[in-house]
């Protein structure tokens, strides 16, 4: 993971950014957008994601915020299963102290199982 870091900071200082600026793809030009995808590509890194139609969705529990996002988080780790063993994750950082332990809790008890423990850590920092 160190050399992902590293080469991170390499792309940032190539464009002159501090290397607490954040990469929003669609915020960039296209060179810029190559040039961190190259750069990330080579480190073995992948990423799942979901999409959700809000309007489509119904019941008591996607109306709370907190419930909202502890769903969408499972349905991310639930789709990335096969390759998670002992994995430690990095969550953007949301809510209360109180949340980011319900959170670490709930993701912890649908994803571990007796036979296999895929999640090891849920660490929650802010994007930057």
């Amino acid at each position: 993971m160190r050399t992902f870091h590293r080469a991170i900071s390499y792309v940032c200082k190539e464009l002159g950014w501090k290397n607490s600026q954040e990469f929003h793809y669609k915020e960039n030009s296209k060179k810029v957008r190559e040039m961190f995808l190259k750069t990330v590509s080579s480190h073995g890194f992948f990423y799942y994601g979901i999409v959700i139609n809000k309007a489509h969705l119904y019941g008591e529990g996607f109306k709370d915020k907190k419930s909202f996002y502890k769903y969408a988080c499972r349905l991310v780790f639930e789709n990335a299963k096969e390759k998670l063993f002992n994995t430690t994750f990095v969550i953007d950082r949301s809510g209360s102290g109180q949340f980011q332990t319900e959170l670490k809790t709930y993701l912890s008890r649908q994803m571990n199982d007796a036979a296999i423990k895929r999640i090891k850590k849920v660490k929650q920092q802010r994007s930057s």
